[in-house]
């Protein structure tokens, strides 16, 4: 294949339209034209493959039991898309899979996959159509008496005649109300499957598509109660067949709120594929790099985008970011254009030109992200402002590192001058603009060493600001590493006392409790800490006061004056000996006073001997450590 196979590839239609059940039945040889095209240019990516091959294993025999599983992912992730390639991959691996089709009611599945296992078999196996067709018939007939018999009850018509009239207005498509039961349609995918592997099948898979479509008909929670005990019925049966559904994050987040039971249900067989998990920040490279590779693109294909423009798409349209974009249909669409400006201009595509493309709403963007930079660009505060290296900014919505900001020719005059107008913002080491920066809604809770690195970024030495850092320490830091203990609960941490200060400015408290790793084992573990500046040590005799005494002292050392030397050891760990009574020690010490924290983790600089380890980590093992005694026996108070 080559550029231009790609092209063709790129510029087609990239939404797939879910046919509904009957028109498995009326238009079959559509449905396999239009999802066979489709299959085509599917490039799997990520761990998609392994979800692929757990399904096969279940409903092609390798398993012993009936399969359940579920792709999610929200609006443009590829869904269907991702169905249809394992409804492709079922033609080689000899299963019989319904393509995905939507429904309205648990009857729909039964129509559209007897439509299928019809039309499939009907050519090459027709003593097997005939079976399955007459299985069919014998579930209608059953579900249309139990119907008839209803309305007989109620209107006192004969029931006969009442068969007769349903019978028509099935035939002529008309929906008549006929209820079936989920476990009545696996039933009827159990005979199903004994007669299409007379056929030479190994198995049989239907695809459901868009439950929502569904919700909007029947309700949520019935919607969900049929996927339920669908799923739980399989979980209890034998036979090589099973469902596969495709559904919406919010479907699932609402069914994991209001019916808690469903998701556990789906993650049975551990094949529930979460797209959003697939299509990272660095989607955008994997997915060119596959195409360079499978359209022989050559050194071409280094040559149509710069790798800065890939990561600048990655962020995008990557899933943490669907306030700007549609996720894969964004980064495909945006490939279109890169393809097309080589085609036509020979040269290499830019940020500017991504950018500029999203402006001209040449790209499927989210209306927002293309809005809110043109408000940046027109705003007062940029108006002085150089439009060019704010276009640079624009194209990452989660920031860039100054290494990135060097390397793409933004100059520090123009950093210093955006920020101080209010169009930037730094945080640690990371620059964008303010207007594209995630809500505090969508931020989640940090990590310490995350919180660490926040201190060092916004800090300026000075006594008060240190007497201000040591607070912010202990408000928001140390919550994250003693998690609060809730109720009658072992797990969690309290504090004893309110925070207590000696001369020198060491403030230091007692925290009682577990951590998670730790609970089991070593409950109501009690943990001194100490927060102060490099040049005052606290021991754990000051500390006597207290109940009784501290299985491990914590103590951090905040490096705020410049004047005064840095620990040339970061991390110190002092094992305890319980036989004298004598607690761990654990000093880290923080340097506030120089430069922001170098773009890595923070928790790099915690290095015992056995390699890097957190604070929260250190403190488990130094409370292990001084609850043995000699012999290796645990002992707990």
């Amino acid at each position: 294949m080559s550029i231009s196979d790609l092209d063709t590839i790129l510029n087609k239609d990239a939404i797939i339209a879910t046919y509904p059940a009957s028109h498995l039945r009326s238009n079959p040889e559509q449905v396999e034209q239009m999802y066979r095209a489709h299959a085509k240019t599917h490039i799997p990516l990520g761990d998609t493959s392994k979800y692929v091959d757990t399904i096969f294993k279940w409903v092609g025999g390798q398993n012993k039991g009936s399969f359940i599983g579920s792709v999610v992912g929200d609006y443009g992730h590829g869904k269907t898309s991702f169905q249809v390639h394992v409804w492709e991959e079922s033609t080689e691996r000899k299963v019989l899979a319904v393509p995905p089709f939507s429904w309205k009611k648990v009857a729909d599945m039964i129509e559209g996959t007897a439509a299928w296992a019809d039309y499939m078999l009907a050519e090459n196996n027709p003593d097997q159509a005939r079976q399955a067709k007459k299985i069919f018939e014998q579930y209608r007939e059953k579900s249309l008496r139990e119907t008839a018999a209803k309305v007989s009850q109620e209107t006192g018509q004969d029931i006969e005649d009442i068969i007769k009239s349903l019978e028509v207005l099935v035939e002529q498509g008309a929906s008549v109300g006929i209820k079936i039961t989920p476990d009545r349609f696996l039933d009827y995918c159990e005979d199903l499957t004994v007669v299409i592997k007379e056929a030479g099948y190994s198995g049989l898979l239907m695809l459901l598509d868009e439950p929502e479509v569904a919700a909007k008909e029947l309700g949520f929670a019935p919607v969900s109660q049929i996927l339920f005990d669908i799923a739980n019925g399989l979980l209890q049966r034998q036979g090589d067949f099973g469902v596969f559904i495709s559904m919406p994050e919010n479907f699932l987040a609402s069914a994991q709120r209001t019916f808690g039971s469903l998701p556990a249900r789906l993650q049975e067989r551990k094949c529930m594929s979460r797209l959003r998990d697939i299509y990272g920040s660095d989607f955008a490279q994997q997915l060119w790099s596959s195409y360079i590779k499978s359209f022989d693109l050559g050194s071409d294909g280094k040559k149509i985008v710069s790798p800065e423009t890939l990561i600048a798409i990655g962020q995008v349209a990557s899933s943490g970011r669907k306030d700007l974009s549609y996720g894969p249909r964004t980064v495909v669409s945006t490939f279109g254009r890169m393809v097309h400006n080589y085609k036509e201009t020979g040269a290499t595509y830019e940020i500017e030109d991504f950018i500029n493309d999203c402006l001209e709403d040449e790209i499927l963007i989210s209306p927002d992200y293309s809005t809110t930079i043109r408000e940046c660009l027109n705003s007062p505060e940029a108006s002085k402002l150089d439009k060019k290296q704010v276009k640079i900014l624009a194209a990452f919505p989660n920031g860039m590192r100054y290494e990135q900001v060097e390397a793409l020719g933004i100059e520090r005059s123009f950093l210093d001058q955006a920020k101080s107008s209010g169009v930037v913002y730094k945080s640690h080491y990371l620059y964008g603009l303010n207007v594209l920066r995630k809500s505090g809604s969508e931020i989640v809770d940090k990590e310490p060493d995350q919180s660490i690195e926040d201190i060092f970024g916004e800090f300026a030495p000075s006594p008060q600001s240190f007497n201000a850092a040591k607070d912010t320490f202990i408000k928001y830091v140390l919550p994250l590493i003693f998690e609060k203990r809730s109720g009658q609960q072992l797990l969690g941490w309290d504090i004893q006392r309110d925070w207590l200060e000696r001369k020198g400015g060491v403030k230091f408290a007692e925290y009682v409790g577990a951590f998670k790793q730790t609970v089991m084992d070593y409950p109501k573990r009690r943990v001194a800490v100490a927060i102060g500046p490099t040049t005052e040590l606290i021991e754990p005799e000051e500390f006597r006061d207290f109940e009784s005494a501290s299985d491990v002292l914590i103590h951090f050392l905040l490096h705020w004056n410049i004047e005064e030397a840095l620990p040339e050891q970061r991390v110190e760990i002092k094992e305890g000996n319980l036989r004298k009574s004598e607690p761990s020690i654990i000093r880290i010490a923080i340097d506030l006073a120089s430069d922001s924290i170098p773009p890595k983790s923070a928790i790099d600089f915690v290095q015992p001997a056995h390699g890097p380890m957190s604070a929260q980590k250190t403190a488990r093992i130094a409370i292990k450590s001084s609850r043995h005694d000699d012999y290796g026996t645990a002992t707990t108070r």
